[in-house]
């Protein structure tokens, strides 16, 4: 792929649009421009999705909410983007062993993300900040934009 390649710029609006994206790049193929592959973006995803549907763990301190989660989510709801090379938590990463598609992780995934988009609330406390349903969703929808556009479908 020519090195003149760059991150695709995604605006998902609903769940449709993510579940759209995923079954395209899955049926094309894709190049990859960062270092995860479909699955290991869908894993990803699912966790984090799965994360604010079902929280296991607590929540980050206060003081970590307000001065890093807030922030983060407001900008990232604003802008309808994220930056790349941002930190995520160990239990978030995907498997790196993970080489070869795994369907079962992209189906987990599209499974969660019917869910979310028709989940009626009440949503569980997040784990970044305090947040309402419909921005979680969007939330959701944005991290998908970002890292699903890291991936450059061959068709």
């Amino acid at each position: 792929m020519p090195a003149a390649v760059s991150r695709r710029t995604l605006d998902f609006r609903n769940g449709s649009d993510v579940i759209a994206e995923v079954e395209r790049l899955k049926a094309s193929g894709y190049d990859r421009l960062g270092k995860w592959n479909l699955s290991q973006i869908c894993d990803h995803l699912g966790k984090t999705t799965e994360a604010g549907l079902r929280p296991k763990g607590k929540r980050m301190p206060w003081i970590l909410r307000k001065l890093f989660g807030e922030p983060m989510t407001r900008s990232a709801l604003k802008n309808r983007g994220m930056k790349a090379g941002g930190m995520t938590a160990k239990f978030l990463l995907p498997d790196t062993k993970v080489v070869d598609e795994q369907p079962e992780l992209i189906d987990r995934y599209l499974n969660l993300v019917q869910e979310a988009d028709a989940f009626p609330g009440p949503l569980p406390p997040y784990i970044l900040c305090d947040i309402e349903l419909e921005d979680w969703k969007q939330l959701q929808w944005i991290h998908a934009a970002h890292h699903l556009g890291f991936l450059i479908p061959k068709v």
